[in-house]
């Protein structure tokens, strides 16, 4: 039979019907490949979150690792003008009185008034604090005292001497300020000149009988007594380890009675820890439900229902956390024991912190308190967080 061409001549669109075919046939398979990734990333999207929560677990986890969350301290004292302090996880608690005897104060000279257009020339003056010593070499013949004052604070190898000047009704006055406190620093000012300079007034010896620059301030260290009893001197108004763990700072002298200062247990620091551990675990509980729930009345099911690894993700924390320790020797065995109880609906609650008592045990472990082992059961490295978060970003990458 011929080819006819008439089919050329109904005026049809040919290319118009051939590409609707094509996209009617198209479409269904289009719609399923749309479906399938935007699938693909849901559950990358919900992998994602398991992952970031159990992350969270695992550094709550690595926090616990240090001796402070459960054996943190807190001072008290009956007058913060005077005395405060800070204490570490070694200190015992205790009661103790305390005065304060003396505040450590840093040496202070000050010269003989001076015209204000004094010449000193040239001169050499050697000036210490402590066992640090700087000379200072002044070569100008028309050098007034600023100069000899710019000299000083500007010399690298200035031991912690600031030189200034005060005004008063009598003249200028030079002045010496030590930067350290404490008796071990004093200044002490020699000078190379000729008789009847005035680098002689700049003299100072603590050990002379008599020096041409006064002391407006005596270099001091702080004492203070404990209980009546135990003196101890520091070169600042601060006092590390007299009592051990405990870092005193005195601000102002004791006045008729002594300071009250007390070291306990910080209930509150280790509720606070607890608690981020539940919330995280809590968080982690509440988002597995919600990614492997099933919706009966509208048959939906979630990214995760019936996923293998939430699924191991969520046995192995419940196992890992119920189960008590058998290689602790203290009462400290499970969660219960430190107020941490799991409710009907499996999550955790936060009841009551530790007794007195306890924490007396905790202070008495080993440096990695029985709570941290407990929580922890393992070694970080190889924990079952981790395991589990290498699970789940396993999983993920195999998605993609």
């Amino acid at each position: 039979m011929g080819l006819s061409a008439s089919g050329l001549a109904t005026g049809l669109d040919i290319n118009s019907m051939v590409n609707q075919l094509v996209q009617a046939e198209r479409a269904p398979r289009q719609k399923s490949i749309d479906n399938k990734l935007a699938e693909v990333e849901t559950h990358i999207s919900a992998y994602g979150r398991l992952k970031e929560s159990l992350d969270s677990m695992k550094q709550l986890m690595s926090d616990f690792r240090s001796d402070g969350n459960f054996a943190a301290r807190k001072t008290t004292t009956s007058d913060e003008d005077t005395l405060t302090g800070e204490a570490s996880k070694d200190a015992a608690p205790g009661n103790y009185s305390i005065e304060v005897l003396k505040l450590a104060s840093a040496h202070k000279l000050v010269s003989s008034p001076f015209a204000e257009n004094q010449v000193f020339g040239a001169g050499k003056l050697e000036i210490s604090l402590g066992n640090r010593s700087m000379s200072i070499d002044v070569t100008d013949p028309n050098a007034k005292l600023e100069d000899v004052v710019t000299a000083i604070n500007s010399a690298p190898s200035n031991p912690g001497v600031q030189a200034s000047l005060i005004q008063d009704e009598n003249g200028t006055r030079l002045t010496f300020s030590s930067d350290k406190q404490g008796d071990k620093n004093h200044i002490k000012v020699s000078v190379n000149a000729g008789i009847g300079s005035p680098y002689q007034q700049l003299v100072f010896d603590a050990g002379a009988v008599s020096n041409p620059m006064q002391q407006m301030q005596a270099a001091s260290d702080a004492q203070i007594r404990i209980d009546g009893l135990v003196v101890a001197n520091s070169s600042t108004n601060t006092f590390s380890d007299v009592i051990k763990g405990v870092d005193l700072t005195v601000e102002n002298l004791t006045v008729n009675k002594p300071v009250k200062f007390n070291v306990d247990f910080d209930k509150e620091a280790v509720k606070g820890a607890l608690k981020k551990f539940v919330d995280a675990y809590n968080g982690y509980y509440e988002l597995s439900k919600n990614l492997s729930r099933y919706d009966q009345e509208n048959q939906q099911a979630a990214p995760l229902t019936g996923d293998s690894t939430l699924r191991s993700a969520t046995s192995q924390l419940r196992r890992l956390f119920a189960s008590p320790l058998e290689d602790v020797t203290s009462s400290f065995k499970t969660l219960s024991e430190i107020g941490i109880s799991t409710t009907r609906e499996a999550i955790w609650k936060l009841t009551t912190i530790c007794s007195p008592s306890s924490f007396s045990k905790i202070s008495l472990t080993s440096r990695r308190s029985l709570p941290v082992r407990m929580v922890l059961r393992r070694n970080l490295k190889t924990s079952s967080i981790i395991s589990l978060a290498i699970q789940v970003q396993s999983r993920i990458a195999k998605t993609h």
